[in-house]
Formats: C-alpha cells, sequence, structure tokens
C-alpha cells in the first residue's frame, strides 16, 4: 500500500506540474473561476472621480438625429465638444474614436475640427496596432515613436515602420496617443444641451467614446460580456493613474500548493486515518485556498489554484479507492478462512457485528468434551443407516 500510494502522489504532483507548466487546459475553467473574483471586488469600488466618460449612447444617437443626422456624426460636432471641455481645463482629453480619414464630402466640418485640436496639447487620439509586426507601407518609427513614447535602443533601424493606424485625419503633429487595440484570450474575454456646472470636467482626464451597441464597440471582460470600448480604456487610465493593474502570480505559488496538498494526503493516508476525515479536511483546505484566491483578487492578484485542488483530489479518490479494495479483499480472506472452521451463518453475523473487524474480545468460558466408550468401535463396525 506504501508504494501504491507513493505512486500516486508522483503521478498526482506529476499531473499537476504538467498542468501548471505546460498544458494549461483548465485555464477557461480558472479564468471563469478568476473572472467572478474580480467581478466581486470590482462592484465595491468606487469609481475615480478625476476621469469621466462622454458617451455616445443610443441616446445621444437619437438626440442627435436632428440635428447632426445619422452617424459618424460630422467633425464640427467633435469641435464643439473640444471647445466646450477645453473652456473647463481637463487635465486630458482621450478620444476613443476612430478618425482614420479626412471627412472630404465635408471639409469645412473637418477643418473646424482641426482648428479646434491644434493649439491645444492635452488632446489625444487613438491608433489601430495591425496584426504585422512590420510593415513597409506603416508608419514611420522615427516618426511616431515621440508621440509613443518608444524608446530608441541601440542598433535600432531607422528606417523601420511600424504596422500601425494613425489619425490620418489631423497633422502628423497632432497624432499623440496610443493603441486601443482589444486584446483577447483565447476564449474572447479578455477578461445633450442641458446646463452642466461649468467647472464639472476641471482637471479630470475626459475619455470621449460610443457605448451605443448599434456602433460595435462592445466587449466581453470579466466584469460584463457587453463592457463598451470606451470603459475599458477609461479603466486602463484609472489604473495607470491609480498603480491598480491587476498581475497573476508566478507558477510557483500553484505548484506550491500542489506539493502540500499532495504530501498532506499522503501522510494521512500513510497513517490510515479515516477516508472520510480527509475528505472533510481536503474540503476545508480546498475552501480555504479558494477564499485566499478570492482575497488575494482584491489585492490585485490572481492566483490560479484549480490545477493543485484537481491533483489533490484526484490523489484522494485514488488513494480512498486503493484502501477500499484493500479492506474489501482482507475481509474476504478473513471470511474464507473462518468459514473453514465455524458455520458461515455465524461468520455472517460477526460480519454484521463486526466481530472480524473488531480484534476479538478475551472472555472466560468453560468447555465441557465427552464421549461414549467403545463409540469409536462401535461406529467402525456397522452401516451408517443402523
Amino acid at each position: 500500500m506504501r508504494r501504491l500510494l507513493a505512486g500516486f502522489a508522483l503521478a498526482a504532483l506529476a499531473c499537476a506540474g504538467v498542468e501548471i507548466f505546460i498544458l494549461h487546459a483548465l485555464q477557461p475553467l480558472e479564468n471563469r473561476l478568476l473572472d467572478a473574483f474580480v467581478r466581486a471586488h470590482a462592484a465595491r469600488l468606487a469609481p475615480d472621480p478625476a476621469i469621466v466618460i462622454v458617451d455616445i449612447d443610443e441616446k445621444s444617437l437619437a438626440a442627435m438625429q436632428k440635428d447632426a443626422g445619422r452617424f459618424p456624426w460630422p467633425r464640427e460636432v467633435y469641435a464643439d465638444l473640444v471647445l466646450g471641455l477645453a473652456a473647463q481645463k481637463p487635465r486630458a482629453i482621450v478620444f476613443d474614436l476612430m478618425f482614420s480619414e479626412p471627412d472630404r464630402f465635408r471639409p469645412e466640418s473637418h477643418r473646424a475640427f482641426v482648428e479646434a485640436v491644434a493649439p491645444l496639447s492635452n488632446v489625444f487620439f487613438p491608433m489601430l496596432r495591425l496584426d504585422r509586426r512590420d510593415d513597409p507601407n506603416g508608419v514611420s518609427a522615427a516618426e511616431l515613436g515621440p508621440l509613443l513614447g518608444l524608446v530608441r535602443r541601440p542598433g535600432a533601424d531607422p528606417d523601420t515602420r511600424i504596422a500601425v493606424v494613425p489619425p490620418l485625419a489631423l497633422p502628423s503633429e497632432l497624432w499623440r496617443g496610443g493603441p486601443i487595440n482589444f486584446v483577447e484570450d483565447p476564449d474572447h474575454v479578455g477578461r445633450g444641451k442641458r446646463q452642466r456646472p461649468q467647472d464639472e470636467f476641471a482637471g479630470k482626464i475626459v475619455v470621449v467614446g460610443a457605448a451605443a451597441p448599434g456602433l460595435g464597440d462592445l466587449r466581453v471582460t470579466p466584469l460584463s460580456n457587453t463592457q463598451p470600448g470606451v470603459e475599458i480604456l477609461a479603466t486602463a487610465i484609472e489604473n495607470l493613474k491609480n498603480g491598480r493593474a491587476m498581475r497573476y502570480s508566478g507558477d510557483w505559488a500553484p505548484a506550491a500548493a500542489a506539493f502540500l496538498l499532495i504530501a498532506l494526503l499522503t501522510a494521512a493516508f500513510l497513517r490510515n486515518l479515516n477516508a472520510g476525515r480527509i475528505a472533510v479536511g481536503l474540503g476545508a483546505a480546498s475552501a480555504a485556498l479558494l477564499a485566499a484566491s478570492w482575497f488575494a483578487a482584491g489585492r490585485l492578484l490572481l492566483l490560479p489554484l484549480l490545477a493543485p485542488l484537481g491533483a489533490a483530489w484526484l490523489l484522494y479518490f485514488a488513494a480512498a479507492i486503493a484502501a477500499y479494495l484493500k479492506e474489501r479483499r482482507a475481509r474476504e480472506e478473513a471470511i474464507a478462512m473462518f468459514s473453514r472452521f465455524v458455520n458461515p451463518h455465524v461468520v455472517r453475523q460477526l460480519m454484521e457485528r463486526g466481530g472480524l473487524e473488531g480484534g476479538g474480545r478475551t472472555r472466560e468460558v468453560t468447555l465441557l468434551f465427552s464421549d461414549i466408550r467403545g463409540f469409536t468401535t462401535l461406529s467402525e463396525t456397522r452401516a451408517p443407516a443402523r
């Protein structure tokens, strides 16, 4: 049994190691669990008041239908928006709308937008990074690098071109900003005219984007299956501003948890502890580890634990079944041995009362052996019927 249990423990450790470091087969389920933890903690957070969203939603599309027509709106609308926001002196105005080409049908409107943005140094525009690493038709890295905060290292090719779509509707000197690509995991998550206060946006970072479902900028994240891209961008800015970026723990954490659980289970079975009590202990340990993962998510640390828990429970079931089969085989051997000397009906009664497993009990008894003189000789000379 010891060798078998050691083999089970090594197999469980190997399974946990292969999953943690190589396969990642449990990653989709792990992501769902961690997403639930993140959602629970995010629901308790208060939004940063220094970051606000000017949202183009369905109500906005309906309200602007008469004055601006159907979306996309004339660039003059954004010119008025920028001028109105700039008057309140916000820290930054960040667009989550692509301006990838000039408006050739309404050149005056487009010119008004450029003129409104040109004197401002705190207006930022998005760029779209393409899948290609190097594009001969892309934008010069030397030209775009300073605007994106790229650092030129020794030996860098000065003629390198970057595969991005910049805001080509604007002069290159206004290309301040960065990419807004939505990077998905393998499971496709990623895990009016009314009067308003005159200082509503003063000193704040204003993010302008569209959340209307019909405009197609809804993404799947841990917080929602239909989260607007503008909210994702605002969240990214908030994370950078407040240092709230989440991070995964190293692989050492789940590996250490797997080793500890498997070592404790092996020791418990080697000491022949009751399998039911071991199950209760393992259940409590599992609940404690999941609670630790939930607590870590609230501290911006994602702690994957499904692989070590799966390996531990796999070891438990294998060891428990092996212990049960061993006990059953021992009982069958004991029954077979006792049935040679004791009436099978008595053996069954002993089994029902746990007599064969109880180790027996000591009693003082008196035995009487009697015989009839000459009976053996007599029985040898007579037929059984007589």
